[in-house]
């Protein structure tokens, strides 16, 4: 693999799948990740919002999971392994770094008179949340490296391959961003801002790792760190 195809921050000693045919992206693998990809997106839509939540969550998880276990032959180490120490730091800084981007984005929305939705997805069920954000967190992440790997496949035969990786993340984190609407309705500033830009650090620690294991780990926290905190803040109101 030559260096200078790669941005300076990635991990050189992996690459992302397909877009270079390894493994090749053959018809049949492309309709299996876009009928995944277009299932786990669409499901948002079809199920009312705050409503079976945990299966909604399996649903968005296994459509994407399950085709990408099988163009991957079954070799998910290719995106999937046990974090090093250093993801660790990684993984604290990526939360660091969302947080900040979030209060600067959340603070110039509402300075331009852009109020923040309310997040219509969440159970009033604590646990029930939890789980289910813990199953579907994995299907947004894979979710968005279907979209990522398809558009930088196609990408790729009419540029080099950084171009083709920022279209490729451009157009996921879009997608993503949209993927958000049944919970905060149809509010794009709030959604491409806050969500679309401010969690382009996901994306951007998976080609630091070439680990979704660990942009997933972070991904879970960010969801699941104000949950903890409304956990406990109830608590201590109970206990007063």
């Amino acid at each position: 693999m030559i260096n200078k195809d790669f941005f300076f921050f990635e991990n050189p000693e992996y690459d992302i799948p397909f877009y270079r045919k390894k493994p090749r992206l053959t018809r049949n693998n492309l309709i299996i990740l876009l009928i995944g990809a277009i299932i786990a997106f669409s499901t948002p839509y079809f199920i009312p919002v705050g409503q079976y939540i945990i299966p909604k969550a399996l649903i968005i998880t296994l459509s994407t999971l399950l085709p990408i276990l099988y163009t991957l032959k079954g070799h998910l180490e290719t995106i999937f392994r046990l974090p090093k120490k250093g993801d660790i730091v990684l993984i604290a800084l990526g939360i660091i770094f969302y947080m900040a981007l979030s209060i600067l984005f959340s603070s110039a929305l509402l300075a331009l008179g852009i109020a923040m939705p309310v997040n219509n997805a969440v159970s009033s069920d604590n646990l029930i949340t939890a789980i289910a954000a813990t199953i579907q967190i994995l299907g947004e992440e894979l979710l968005k490296f279907i979209i990522l790997v398809l558009v930088m496949a196609f990408a790729y035969k009419r540029t080099n391959r950084k171009n083709s990786l920022l279209c490729g993340i451009i157009v996921s984190q879009v997608l993503f961003a949209l993927f958000h609407i049944p919970a905060y309705g149809f509010n794009l500033a709030f959604l491409l801002v806050s969500i679309g830009i401010a969690s382009t650090i996901l994306p951007i620690i998976y080609l630091i790792t070439k680990n979704i294991t660990v942009s997933y780990i972070t991904h879970l926290l960010l969801d699941l760190i104000p949950l903890a905190f409304t956990v406990i803040g109830s608590s201590l109101f109970l206990m007063l």
